[in-house]
């Protein structure tokens, strides 16, 4: 049964909303009227016209305080003082229709969208910046909202995709599927753990936990697989426990307790799966045995986990800061690596000398001696204060490759860690690799872009292909006669940066995370892990 029926427009109402204390209602037709009505006895406060005269206002919305109160019709956005309802500000489009805005939890700013176009205005100055997607995206944005703690943006897109940007460092971070046509409206849950979207066929809700909780690097966390004598797959995703699978049929062996688990990494030896949490809890499953120790607690999230291939030790990289070295068999970690000043991403161990490099948040490298427990040197110049994603070791310890989100690709000298080459990018990127020769590299940042850099004298970085997205994974067969990146598919290269083919991923209406993948040294198994589902494919 209605309370009240708001009667006082003259055309058909595209928009309503309640102020943030439900006191008050905005609402817009297609004739370009916008009425303030208050909510308790349905009264109108405001009658206003917009400013883009005989257009529809499609959208009205207030501010996070109520103070405020918008609506945009074809390419303007008109903003409406909530207590006396005079026109404070209106921002101009170029003739090009503005689908929806949402106002930032500052009060400072609102977010536009409109034909491929994402633009932050100043309210304070008129000035705007414009978000960059990446350039090999054609689509038009329908929708967009804002997430309550103001950290993520959700747009919904004409090409049946919902993109997620952090707004922290304005990139986006993934592009959601499951709709079959165009997304015409998004909106996160009130604690941010949902998203809602909708097109004309369905609707999906989406877990923005997957998101918030996904690191944003590249390495394959939540799968670890060993290939000896036979395939043995651990897996730690969706599940909230560790699986231990064994052959191509995936045979379920032996699994851990229900909870809420992020990382796992199969020892060398095959014996155990280590395992990590997001409170910084460590344990050890004995496959065998099915016997659980639990190791001391970091005090944060575990972010990677790397067991060395020179014997029995393991290390692990945490959200504390710090990365510890442990030997297997023993509760208490042998190390204690100090010195990053924020979270701590990943790490790689040289193949000539018992030093290890990491990467992190704070922008730089620290190269430690893991015996002695002693830092060799830190390279903290490079990247600025932008979050360093990704490093690789050449094969031959002679040079360390970092990736960050400042867009650039850098390649440092071992012996002191002075800049020896750098590689600017379009976007983001999230990782790289020396090819077995260390003057060439492979790199994939967020705009799809995969490029091939010669760095030893012989030409500039050349941009080989794209993916549809992000490229989260970089791949050599062991003959090092090609190499594949990984996104939401798969690309397979010729050594000589020639593409060979695609190979596409199943796709799901649920789940936001990205797939998962391990191939065989030779690329003829690949394990995949996506949208809650274990893949394992053999060539034939």
């Amino acid at each position: 049964m209605s309370i009240f029926t708001f009667d006082e427009h003259n055309a058909e109402v595209l928009c309503c909303a309640y102020s943030p204390d439900d006191t008050l209602i905005v609402s817009s037709d297609s004739k370009g009227c916008v009425i303030v009505w208050e909510a308790e006895c349905g009264f109108i406060k405001f009658r206003k016209h917009h400013s883009a005269i005989g257009q529809s206002v499609n959208f009205c919305s207030f501010n996070k305080s109520g103070t405020v109160f918008g609506a945009t019709g074809y390419d303007a956005i008109d903003l409406w003082d909530s207590e006396k309802g005079n026109l404070l500000q209106t921002f101009l489009h170029w003739d090009l229709r503005v689908e929806r805005f949402c106002f930032t939890n500052d009060g400072y700013h609102i977010i536009s969208v409109f034909d491929n176009s994402i633009y932050k205005w100043d309210l304070r100055t008129n000035l705007y910046s414009k978000i960059k997607l990446p350039s090999s995206k054609n689509f038009v944005i329908l929708s967009c909202c804002l997430s309550a703690d103001g950290n993520f943006l959700a747009c919904g897109t004409s090409d049946s995709s919902v993109i997620i940007l952090d707004m922290n460092s304005e990139a986006v971070i993934y592009n959601v599927k499951g709709h079959k046509e165009s997304v015409i409206n998004v909106m996160f849950s009130t604690d941010g753990k949902k998203l809602l979207s909708v097109s004309y066929d369905w609707y999906v809700i989406h877990d923005m936990t997957a998101v918030k909780n996904t690191s944003a690097v590249s390495f394959e966390g939540n799968l670890s697989v060993q290939l000896k004598d036979e395939l043995l797959i651990a897996t730690s995703s969706y599940w909230k426990c560790v699986e231990i699978r064994r052959g191509f049929q995936g045979e379920l062996i032996c699994q851990t307790e229900a909870e809420k688990k992020d990382i796992c990494s199969l020892s060398s030896s095959i014996s155990e799966v280590v395992y990590g949490m997001e409170d910084g809890s460590l344990k050890v499953l004995n496959i065998s045995s099915k016997n659980v120790t639990i190791l001391e607690k970091h005090e944060g999230r575990i972010n990677y986990i790397l067991h060395s291939k020179k014997g029995s030790t393991f290390f692990t990289c945490s959200e504390d800061k710090t990365l510890r070295v442990w030997k297997e068999g023993e509760s208490l970690p042998i190390k204690v690596l100090r010195g990053h000043s924020q979270s701590v991403l990943m790490c790689v161990q040289f193949r000539t000398c018992d030093w290890l490099v990491s990467c992190s948040k704070d922008g730089t490298l620290r190269v430690w001696d893991v015996v002695e427990g002693d830092l060799k040197f830190s390279i903290s110049e490079g990247h600025g204060n932008q979050d360093v994603l990704f490093c690789d070791i050449s094969h031959d310890d002679s040079y360390i490759a970092s990736a960050s989100s400042d867009k650039t690709v850098k390649v440092w000298h071992t012996s002191n860690g002075q800049l020896y080459k750098s590689i600017e990018c379009s976007e983001a990127v999230r990782c790289c690799r020396f090819y077995f020769s260390s003057y060439v590299l492979i790199s994939g940042d967020d705009s799809g872009a995969v490029t091939q850099w010669h760095f030893g004298g012989k030409g500039e970085p050349k941009v080989i292909g794209f993916h549809d997205s992000q490229v989260r994974g970089i791949y050599f067969a062991v003959n090092g006669s090609q190499f594949i990146t990984v996104s939401d598919d798969i690309k397979l290269w010729k050594r000589d940066g020639t593409f060979a083919q695609t190979l596409l991923l199943p796709t799901s209406f649920t789940g936001v995370t990205p797939p998962s993948i391990w191939p065989s040294d030779n690329f003829d198994i690949f394990v995949i892990v996506h949208n809650s589902v274990l893949y394992i494919l053999k060539k034939i």
